[in-house]
C-alpha cells in the first residue's frame, strides 16, 4: 500500500457512491489534502471542508510534520532506498511525527498515543517514501473548483497555519479561511470545537439551498451557524 493508492481508492470511492445528492468533501489533518485531491480528480464534490491542506514535497513543510527539523531533511535520501522488500517494513508513526502535540489535552494525547490505529501504529516505509513526494494529486493553481473552506486550530503545535493558508492562497477556487479559537491539531477543545461544528453546517445549508461559498477570510467566532456532527479524517 502506498500514498497513491489512498488518493485513488478516494477516487474510486465518490464514483462508486455518486447520487443526485450534493456531496462535500471533509478531511482532517492530512485527510484535508486527501479530500481536495479526490475533489479535483473526480470533479464530483460541491465542497472542500478541511483543517489542513499540506503539500509534503515542501521543504517547510516536511520540517513542520516531522519529530525533528534533521529528518526533513536527511530522512527523505534514506527512504529513497526503501525500495522491493525494504519497502515492505514497517515504521512507527511515533518515531518520525510529534504524535504527542495532536492534542492540547494531555488526557487525550496520551489516548492517541496508545491507540494501535493511531500513535501506536505503523506504516511501511515505501509509504512513507510516496507521501512525501507525491504531492497534490492535481497543480493547485488548476484547481478552480469546488469551493474550498479551511477550519484551521489556530494553537495547533503540530502543523503551523500558515503552512495550509499558503496553499489554499495558490487555489484560484473559491477559499475561505477560518482559524479555531483554542483548538490543537485535533480540534476538540472550546470554543473552536462550537466553531468547527457551525461551520460545517452552514456550509451544508448553503450546499442544500445551492448557495455560492462565501469568500475571504474569517478570523476567530465572527461566523456562526447551525450545529452538525463532523468526523475526523486522517491521522
Amino acid at each position: 500500500m502506498r500514498y497513491p493508492d489512498w488518493q485513488q481508492i478516494l477516487v474510486d470511492l465518490v464514483h462508486h457512491e455518486r447520487d443526485d445528492r450534493p456531496l462535500i468533501l471533509v478531511g482532517a489533518s492530512m485527510g484535508g489534502m486527501l479530500a481536495l485531491d479526490t475533489a479535483a480528480r473526480s470533479g464530483l464534490a460541491d465542497r472542500v471542508i478541511v483543517t489542513c491542506l499540506l503539500d509534503s514535497t515542501q521543504p517547510e513543510v516536511r520540517a513542520g510534520i516531522v519529530r525533528c527539523p534533521w529528518l526533513a531533511t536527511l530522512g527523505l535520501p534514506l527512504l529513497h532506498l526503501a525500495r522491493g522488500p525494504l519497502a515492505r517494513l514497517p515504521l512507527p508513526i511515533r518515531w518520525l511525527t510529534p504524535m504527542a502535540t495532536i492534542s492540547n489535552s494531555p488526557g487525550l494525547s496520551a489516548e492517541v498515543l496508545e491507540d494501535r490505529r493511531g500513535g501506536r501504529g505503523a506504516m511501511p516505509l515505501g509509504w512513507y517514501r510516496t507521501f512525501l513526494t507525491s504531492g497534490p494529486a492535481v497543480p493547485p493553481e488548476t484547481v478552480s473548483r469546488p469551493p474550498v473552506i479551511l477550519l484551521h486550530p489556530d494553537e495547533d503545535r503540530w502543523t503551523a497555519p500558515g503552512l495550509s493558508e499558503a496553499f489554499l492562497a495558490a487555489l484560484p477556487a473559491p477559499t475561505r479561511a477560518v482559524r479555531l479559537e483554542g483548538c490543537g491539531h485535533f480540534p476538540v477543545e472550546e470554543p473552536g470545537f462550537q466553531q468547527l461544528l457551525d461551520e460545517v453546517a452552514a456550509e451544508l445549508s448553503a450546499t442544500r439551498a445551492g448557495r455560492p461559498a462565501a469568500s475571504g477570510t474569517v478570523e476567530g467566532h465572527q461566523h456562526r451557524a447551525h450545529v452538525v456532527r463532523a468526523l475526523p479524517a486522517g491521522a
